[in-house]
């Protein structure tokens, strides 16, 4: 008796879900309203100089009242559409378009309302090469198909990620308790496994008619009437269709505010790359530089992938990155952004590495409390820094330092959205890491500064080195103060002080690497991961997202490396120095006050101040003159030389002064040949730049 009151009062409760909607009112929600406009669009909008059809698939498609989708005719005004600045609208209200249109029309001109100037065929190619694009840009991944999770497992807003899709044929068989639930829940554990997936949550990664209702809903938002998101995969496929008409910014501002509101953040690092290709649709710098950090680190980590434990995957072939995270798709063209950014990080990651460990590592921190006075000190404190990096870089430094780094937290976010399968322990994961690797995890950071905040223990590390610093340092009190005196008593060096300067540059490192420029809105970094981003990467996004790039391609060329010869004086297609250029051979000369010599491959050569020599297409050896700095030259025919040797020779007195001593060391080692040679042939002018 029971169970039939509870089927009868659940029976009844559905048909006034069904029926309420016949009723607009106050107390309805933004989401029955929205089926509600959609639903009475032939009746209401019935105004406008543009008739428009969006024509819909045959067959049992129903909506979440259980009606069937038809066939949507309505008026609008064409200046709605044209203020868009849509160019496909423009095209398709053009006269020529119009002329073809009003002809395929099945209305006959006269049914039509007296008002109406265009005609407008909306519906969705079925066949073509433009049907399977339209099918490829609007199919869901399925990191957004499953968003509708974040609500019990982030406690999303329901209104937000839990929205049915347009098509929902089994709405009726969902259990009461799932449409009457709280809007909150109660904040507990929730692991991804653990959840039920049911049946009217599997939907298609393309529907028909997902894709037309997002039409009529951007006709809508056009018309100024409430744009409502309340799922992932209806932002997606309303963002497509806005791109594909050419009217992004009818739908700009409330994707973004879909993003940022309540905790659907998550959604930019979770799936970063369904939100990238959003943002870099809608042109959000935001929300793009965002889910940029969480891709080009992710590449990063791979890159500098140890390849001596496995390697991994190439990056797109891979569908789980090194932290189990799900990936998803990206063009060609974002790809290439992605790529470049990384192997920059990659690259700085390494330097910083290399600096860490170098010889040179004070003046890379810029300590200036050094004690250069004494070698075996510096060697010590060398050792000191050494130590606490290459403790850092291991999974298990923290059990060194005086506070305990848990796990276990780590692993439970990630339980969040990596199922069982690619699920390994954050641990493990990090042990396998190469230390460039973990610089970009805050591991490695929060590790180093407590390693060097726990000074009687950094200074141990000093002792048990190759430098041990006991015996160096024998005035230290309670391991963290000390005067000690050089050993000529000139200088001292002041330990506590290092020790702070030490600190300041450690956090100051820290702070670059961990940028918190995106603070105030505390997206998840799936890994977790640094978000540690510099302009170096940055400038690979468009302009419009803070980059550099303006889509000439610019941005991706490699800088030129400085030339063997200098720096050019002048433009012109040569690559020009100022400088007398004489292939095959090394010379130097001097010229006297107001020359400068430089250095060119193995030699040095001699550059007059705002004079050049520049040898004739022969090649002719120089014989020349010396006049106040002016190189004077005799116009003779050429002859062939017979060697090198003399080229240099005669070459290197046609520069010089006639007082110049030629029997120095710097000719003495060269075999200059001959002055016997036929060089009184030779045809040279004096340039003047």
């Amino acid at each position: 008796m029971a169970e039939m009151e509870n089927a009868l009062d659940t029976a009844v409760r559905r048909l006034l879900q069904q029926n309420q909607l016949y009723e607009a009112g106050p107390d309805h929600s933004p989401e029955e309203l929205d089926q509600l406009r959609i639903r009475q669009l032939n009746v209401e909008n019935t105004s406008g100089d543009t008739f428009i059809t969006v024509k819909f698939p045959a067959g049992d498609f129903l909506d979440c009242n259980g009606f069937q989708w038809e066939t949507k005719e309505f008026l609008m005004n064409s200046e709605e559409l044209l203020a868009t600045g849509s160019t496909v609208f423009a095209r398709l209200l053009s006269p020529e378009v119009q002329w073809h249109a009003k002809r395929r029309h099945r209305h006959p001109r006269n049914d039509l309302p007296a008002s109406v100037r265009f005609c407008l065929d909306l519906t969705p190619s079925m066949e073509g090469e433009d049907s399977a694009y339209q099918v490829t840009q609007l199919s869901l991944s399925q990191g957004v198909r499953d968003w509708w999770r974040s609500y019990p497992i982030w406690q999303a807003a329901s209104g937000l990620v839990s929205g049915h899709d347009d098509h929902c044929p089994n709405h009726f068989d969902i259990p009461l308790s799932d449409l009457n639930r709280s809007k909150t829940i109660s904040p507990t554990y929730v692991d991804i496994d653990d959840l039920k997936y049911p049946d009217w949550r599997q939907i298609l990664d393309y529907c028909p008619i997902r894709h037309r209702v997002a039409i009529l809903r951007l006709l809508l938002a056009i018309s100024r009437k409430e744009l409502v998101l309340n799922s992932a995969p209806r932002v997606v496929t309303i963002t497509a269709v806005a791109h594909m008409l050419d009217c992004t910014q009818v739908v700009k501002d409330s994707v973004l505010s879909w993003f940022l509101a309540g905790k659907n953040y998550n959604f930019i690092g979770i799936n970063a790359e369904d939100a990238f290709k959003i943002a870099w649709t809608l042109q959000l710098p935001f929300i793009a530089r965002l889910s940029f950090q969480v891709l080009v680190v992710e590449e990063a980590i791979e890159i500098l992938q140890d390849p001596g434990d496995g390697g991994q995957e190439p990056r797109r072939s891979a569908k789980h990155s090194l932290f189990g995270r799900a990936r998803g798709s990206i063009t060609e063209e974002q790809e290439t952004c992605i790529q470049h950014a990384a192997q920059k990080l990659a690259g700085r990651a390494e330097e910083l590495w290399r600096q860490l460990n170098s010889a040179d590592v004070d003046h890379y921190l810029g300590i200036e409390e050094w004690p250069s006075h004494d070698r075996h000190l510096c060697d010590g404190l060398r050792t000191c820094i050494y130590e606490a990096v290459a403790s850092a870089a291991t999974a298990t430094s923290i059990s060194r330092c005086s506070i305990e780094y848990t796990w276990a937290p780590i692993d439970r976010e990630r339980a969040h959205y990596v199922p069982g399968p690619h699920r390994e322990s954050t641990r493990d994961i990090y042990r396998r890491m190469s230390p460039a690797q973990l610089i970009l995890t805050p591991y490695f950071w929060t590790s180093l500064t407590h390693l060097v905040g726990d000074r009687p223990n950094f200074l141990k590390a000093g002792r048990t080195g190759s430098f041990p610093l006991e015996p160096l340092v024998p005035e230290i009190r309670d391991e963290t103060t000390a005067a000690v005196a050089s050993s000529d008593d000139e200088t001292s060096f002041d330990v506590e002080t290092f020790l702070d300067r030490l600190e300041i540059a450690i956090l100051e490192l820290k702070r670059n690497w961990i940028r918190p420029e995106f603070f105030d809105v505390p997206v998840m970094t799936p890994g977790p991961m640094i978000f540690g981003l510099s302009e170096d990467e940055y400038n690979f996004l468009p302009l419009w997202a803070g980059g550099l790039d303006d889509g000439t391609g610019g941005v991706y060329q490699t800088e030129v490396p400085d030339a063997d010869r200098g720096f050019p004086i002048g433009p012109g297609p040569a690559f020009r120095t100022g400088e007398t250029i004489i292939d095959g051979g090394d010379y130097a000369s001097t010229l006297g006050d107001d020359t400068a010599t430089i250095t060119t491959g193995t030699g040095t050569v001699t550059m007059t101040e705002g004079r050049s020599l520049q040898p004739a297409p022969s090649q002719s050896i120089i014989t020349a003159e010396s006049m106040g700095g002016f190189t004077l030259a005799s116009t003779t025919a050429p002859s062939p030389a017979p060697q090198q040797n003399t080229d240099m020779a005669t070459t290197a007195r046609s520069v010089v002064s006639d007082d110049f001593d030629w029997s120095s060391e710097v000719f003495e080692e060269l075999d200059l040949g001959s002055d016997t040679d036929d060089t009184d042939d030779e045809s040279w002018t004096e340039i003047e730049r």
